[in-house]
């Protein structure tokens, strides 16, 4: 497969043209995968497999110590990414494209080539031919077609629903072809078909659910969620159990359209904290670690361990609710909702709706100390939106540390009747419970009472912010990487009507600035976006960025093959186990 590598002088418009334009190797079922090696890499474009040489072995286990948990196996339920259930989706239902992080570009999987026009609003995708579902269903140009309405759909409970809102039409040209109009021009399409929105389930599988309306649909849709059959992905390997809050348990498909399968069974564990699952790594209980922690992971690369690393934007922060809307239904969520209507829209007023709230809890946080009191020192701290190492960085400042302006927002704030008081929702991991003492002591010098709660596990918090929107501050991180999820995070998070903006924020400025970076074409141009972006977010501080944070999905030395993608996802089709 040509490679299309970043030379000075050309445009990202001309990059991604050529990126994804590119034809798949070959249609034999061979590798198509990059197996380019960078062991304890860090830094944003970082790609890694391995460094050990050899003939691949088949054969073994490999285990997998997950960050969290996923609550489905459905790519419109699950959250697509590393963190939360894509590692494990790719596996069953492979992608479309893959994201280089070495090149930063994309590259064929399921596809054959993904082509632009010359304004990037219309894209043409060729799939391989002769591909289906392991039932004969045909993996083709209606699968595609079928999987993106979707995705587009209300059913839609992920961070897709507001990217796949920027395509206007999608045509099925024939059996291999389809053109996808966009609502406005968009360089960095291909990662809607690199992320969930390219893991594609087999619409036989999907069309025996039956009804939404029918009364045994929930039903069939939650046994789903755990168990989608062997016949509903293209990936690499089929599920065997999913056992919640001990284990997914996949096996090696005997028919690939990749090639060789090489592990005879993947599994992925949810074993706690990163502390817990590096531990568990160096003991030799898993194979591999998503590690999500800055000292953990300096530890990681101390002690040698190899592996693939990309660094979160806004990895780390203080999420605060501007007045965030809930559409209720059936009288719940019940703190907003007992007594009205179906589909009205009640809008929550917590204390941080007021920006002067806000900009007063910006002023009182020194995220130095909560470099040293959380991560020993090793985080990438800054108020700032965007750190350093963001290839993107506009270098606008964040958020000044002052508590003597801390304390006259304070009182500006009471003598318009705020409370003073701030509730704050955290997990009950040991760096959240430590986020919270530092947020507390420093919050109180400028005359903030903070009540914080730390006893509930990540599902518990997502059901706070995300469903019932019953919060005013929460310990939290948002995905903004090299790839153009940076584009589709920011969509997602800061947008009016983005369905995912947990914070209620709203700003048409902010708007305005979000849809010039997808239309970015050049570096200039992103560059130019993410300024504006970022004065913004000073300004208003719809969050309160603590830093960015080194996500590292480490192996151990005798595992081999791991690929990355966007979106802190790996693929595991080539991995194998050296004897």
């Amino acid at each position: 497969m040509k490679r299309i590598r970043n030379r000075r002088g050309r445009t990202l418009a001309a990059l991604v043209a050529l990126s994804v334009a590119i034809s798949a190797c070959s249609d034999d079922g061979g590798d198509t995968t990059d197996t380019a090696s960078t062991t304890g890499a860090t830094g944003a474009s970082a790609g890694s497999a391995t460094t050990t040489t050899g003939a691949p072995v088949r054969g073994g286990s490999l285990s997998m110590a997950v960050w969290a948990e996923t609550n489905s196996l459905d790519p419109i339920v699950s959250t697509g990414d590393g963190v939360t259930g894509g590692i494990e989706m790719a596996a069953i239902y492979d992608t479309v494209m893959r994201w280089n992080p070495q090149t930063t570009t994309y590259e064929p999987r399921t596809a054959q080539s993904l082509v632009p026009d010359a304004t990037f609003s219309t894209w043409t995708l060729t799939l391989r031919s002769g591909l289906a579902f392991p039932d004969g269903t045909p993996y083709d140009a209606e699968a595609v077609r079928f999987n993106i309405a979707r995705h587009q759909s209300k059913d839609n409970r992920t961070s897709s629903a507001a990217y796949v809102a920027n395509i206007a039409t999608i045509e099925v040209v024939n059996a291999t072809t389809l053109k996808f109009t966009l609502t406005a021009p968009w360089a960095g399409f291909p990662f809607v078909l690199a992320d969930e929105g390219g893991m594609i389930v087999n619409p036989t599988v999907l069309k025996a659910l039956g009804d939404p309306a029918a009364a045994d649909y929930k039903a069939k849709k939650d046994a789903f969620n755990l168990n989608p059959g062997a016949a509903a992905g293209i990936g690499p390997f089929e599920l065997v159990s999913f056992r919640p809050k001990e284990s997914i348990v996949m096996k090696r498909k005997t028919a690939y359209w990749g090639g060789d399968v090489y592990l005879d069974e993947l599994k992925f564990v949810p074993i706690g904290g990163a502390q817990q699952s590096y531990d568990a790594l160096k003991a030799g209980s898993v194979r591999a670690a998503f590690l999500f922690d800055p000292v953990v992971v300096a530890q990681a690369k101390a002690d040698g361990f190899a592996g693939y690393t990309s660094v979160r934007q806004l990895g780390s922060l203080l999420l605060m609710n501007a007045g965030v809307a809930v559409t209720c239904s059936a009288g719940k969520p019940e703190v907003h909702c007992t007594g009205k209507p179906d589909g009205e829209k009640v809008a929550t007023n917590p204390g941080t709706k007021d920006v002067k709230v806000r900009q007063a809890i910006a002023a009182a946080v020194d995220v130095n100390v909560i470099n040293q009191r959380v991560y020993a020192g090793k985080g990438l701290s800054t108020t700032a939106m965007f750190h350093e190492s963001f290839p993107f960085d506009p270098k606008v400042p964040g958020p000044t540390y002052d508590v003597n302006k801390a304390k006259q927002l304070v009182t500006e704030a009471k003598a318009a009747g705020w409370s003073g008081k701030l509730s704050l929702t955290c997990t009950n991991s040991q760096q959240h419970r430590d986020l919270a003492v530092a947020l507390q002591t420093m919050l109180a010098v400028a005359g903030i009472e903070v009540t914080a709660k730390t006893d509930q596990d990540v599902t518990a918090q997502v059901n706070d912010v995300i469903v019932n929107k019953n919060y005013e501050a929460a310990c939290w991180g948002f995905q903004v990487t090299e790839d153009d999820s940076q584009y589709t995070a920011l969509l997602q998070a800061f947008t009016s009507t983005s369905p995912t903006n947990r914070s209620g924020y709203a700003n048409p400025k902010m708007d305005a600035a979000i849809g010039e970076l997808r239309k970015a074409g050049t570096k200039e141009q992103k560059l130019t976006a993410f300024t504006t972006i970022a004065q913004l977010y000073a300004q208003d501080v719809p969050v309160l960025s603590f830093g960015a944070v080194p996500q590292f999905i480490s192996w151990n030395a005798k595992v081999n093959g791991i690929v990355p993608t966007s979106s802190a996802v790996v693929y595991f089709d080539k991995a194998w186990i050296a004897p």
